[in-house]
C-alpha cells in the first residue's frame, strides 16, 4: 500500500514540476515585461523582455532596486499598508539604461504567501510608446479638422468673394 501512495506522490512532483517547467518557459518568452520584487523593492525576478525594454541584461537586474527602472523624479518608497492595498494598472515613465524615458503601462499585484501575508510584488510592464505616438497624431489630426470645419464655416457665411 504505501508503495502505491509513494508512486502517486512521485507522479504528482513530476506533473507538478512540468507546469512550473511551462509556466517558467511562458513567462521566459513573453513579449511583455515581468518582473518580480521582494516587499524592500528588490527585483527578485526578471523576464528578458523587461530587461531588453530598459537596455540590460537579466543578470544586470537580479538584486538591484526596482528604481532603476524610474526617472529619479518617480521613484518613491512604499509602505507596507500601500503595498498591501496594491492592485492596480496605471500608465508611468521609464527609463532605460542609456537615460531616455518611455511611457509605460504597468500592471502591479502582491504576492501573498499561504498565510496571506506579502511576500513580493508581481508587475507586468509594457512599452506603450506607439500607442501614445499615435494617440498624438490622431489629438493633431483632430485638431486639423475642427479648424478646417471652422474655416469651412466661415467661408460658407461669406456673401461674397472678397
Amino acid at each position: 500500500m504505501e508503495a502505491v501512495e509513494t508512486d502517486d506522490n512521485i507522479t504528482e512532483c513530476k506533473q507538478t514540476d512540468e507546469r512550473f517547467r511551462q509556466l517558467g518557459k511562458a513567462v521566459e518568452t513573453m513579449r511583455l515585461g515581468v518582473t518580480i520584487t521582494d516587499l524592500n523593492g528588490r527585483i527578485i525576478y526578471t523576464n528578458p523582455a523587461e530587461a531588453r525594454m530598459h537596455g540590460y541584461e537579466v543578470d544586470d537586474l537580479i538584486g538591484q532596486d526596482l528604481g532603476i527602472f524610474a526617472p529619479a523624479e518617480l521613484r518613491r518608497p512604499m509602505t507596507l499598508a500601500q503595498i498591501r492595498r496594491m492592485r492596480h494598472l496605471r500608465e508611468s515613465i521609464n527609463i532605460r539604461r542609456d537615460g531616455s524615458t518611455f511611457p509605460v503601462h504597468l500592471i502591479s499585484d502582491v504576492v501573498k504567501n499561504a498565510a496571506g501575508k506579502p511576500i513580493a510584488i508581481v508587475t507586468t510592464c509594457e512599452d506603450i510608446t506607439e500607442r501614445k505616438r499615435m494617440e498624438e497624431a490622431l489629438k493633431q489630426r483632430t485638431h486639423e479638422l475642427t479648424l478646417l470645419n471652422r474655416m469651412s464655416e466661415s467661408l460658407q457665411a461669406c456673401c461674397t468673394e472678397d
